[in-house]
């Protein structure tokens, strides 16, 4: 399923992860994609080069996007009046600044629906979310709430995420939402793992081969209690674990570092509804990590749509 954009709004966050949740709740619009773009920038004015660098990369980049969907409302949510004084060429007319404190049914009342509450504590505010959406419910915070559950095999395809409460992966779920995907929420990466699993995997076939079956039995823990099999195809958001490696090629999987995921998101939704590039793809090819290298089997499958193939290292 290929989502469209939802039009609506376009939403610009700096690091409020309940607030993002909280927005993107209001956005349940089936088979659309919300999109929110987080603004890496300081928070005030700098001298400093590498932020003025990034501040201004994240301008262009969010501007740009803003002018090919031209949404209805450009919402700031908890950006400070510097941050928002970056996007001076997005007209004031779509404006909508959003604080913590502010009364969402008020702020939010262009979109002319009255939506009922679903409550769910901090802990479980990556399921509230997921589920919130689903249900066409505004999500709202209670710590007494009970705990919620994620059922399984009522879609053809199934996202994973990592339990990291942050937004990226807020954007995960409202991409989930959009394609009516089933969520599985696994167990997060252990802060050191991901620059181990790199020196390992950059050692030479025989080396490495040890260490994958250690890679493998990580992810064994993680999904172990999925059934592939009714699924059409998989999408993992990821720190860097290799998903794939377990399944053995039984359905399609795609990976999404986590690392600014609005623009891949977007980007990708984006130019698959107004597609007008011709078929051309560009791979890289790290080497092998299991026990085939497929590179050449994707090249042929390319060729066999038609792509244009460009071998750039040989």
């Amino acid at each position: 399923m290929i989502p469209n954009i939802d039009k609506r709004a376009v939403c610009i966050i700096d690091d409020d992860f309940i607030l993002a949740t909280k927005i993107s709740s209001y956005f349940n619009k089936p088979g659309h994609y919300f999109t929110l773009f987080k603004f890496r920038a300081a928070k005030e004015k700098t001298d400093d080069l590498v932020a003025t660098i990034v501040k201004d990369r994240g301008v262009i980049y969010i501007q740009q996007r803003i002018y090919q969907v031209k949404p209805d409302k450009v919402i700031f949510a908890g950006l400070t009046d510097y941050q928002i004084s970056c996007f001076d060429d997005v007209p004031d007319n779509v404006v909508l600044k959003i604080n913590p404190d502010d009364n969402l049914d008020e702020k939010l009342s262009f979109l002319e629906t009255t939506l009922e509450e679903m409550q769910c504590s901090e802990e479980d505010i990556l399921t509230g979310l997921f589920l919130s959406k689903k249900l066409g419910k505004k999500l709202t915070i209670n710590n007494e709430s009970s705990a919620l559950n994620l059922e399984k095999y009522k879609s053809d395809n199934i996202v994973f995420i990592e339990d990291i409460k942050d937004i990226d992966n807020v954007m995960a779920i409202n991409y989930a939402f959009s394609i009516n995907s089933d969520l599985i929420i696994v167990k997060p990466f252990i802060e050191g793992d991901l620059d181990n699993l790199k020196r390992q995997l950059s050692r030479l076939p025989d080396e490495r081969r040890e260490y994958i079956k250690k890679i493998t039995k990580k992810i064994h823990k993680r999904v172990r209690s999925i059934k592939f099999s009714k699924y059409q195809f998989a999408t993992f958001f990821t720190e860097g674990l290799p998903y794939g490696l377990l399944l053995n090629n039984i359905l399609p999987t795609s990976h999404v570092m986590r690392k600014m995921p609005d623009y891949f998101l977007f980007d990708n939704i984006f130019n698959e509804n107004n597609n007008k590039n011709f078929g051309s793809a560009l791979m890289f090819a790290p080497g092998n990590v299991g026990e085939e290298d497929e590179s050449a089997k994707v090249i042929e499958i390319f060729k066999d749509k038609n792509y244009f193939v460009k071998d750039l290292l040989k």
